[in-house]
């Protein structure tokens, strides 16, 4: 979630070996297909590059949803989210 416009939003997943994916969506939450791709992500988070994804994201709208998919076995790493007031995991309720 943004304070108000998601303007200037950069995502970074980056692990120790492997291939996840990183997906993103505006309105609702990334629908992952079974050949491990979101259509509808296309244009606004849509990253295939190996073991670090990254996604750079401006809207108007003051949330949107990130998904990791796990096309292959990876091991640990780290999500980064720059320019958001707060990250929900899936799931949960956001508390202030």
């Amino acid at each position: 979630m943004c304070e108000e416009s998601c303007q200037d939003v950069k995502i970074k997943l980056a692990v120790d070996y492997g291939d996840p994916e990183l997906y993103g969506l505006v309105g609702s939450e990334p629908v992952i297909n079974g050949g491990g791709t979101c259509r509808e992500c296309n244009g606004f988070c849509y990253s295939r590059g190996g073991a670090t994804e990254s996604c750079d994201i401006s809207t108007k709208e003051n949330k949107f949803y990130i998904a990791v998919y796990a096309y292959e076995t990876f091991g640990s790493g780290n999500i980064t989210f720059e320019n958001v007031e707060d990250v929900v995991p899936y799931g949960k309720k956001r508390i202030k």
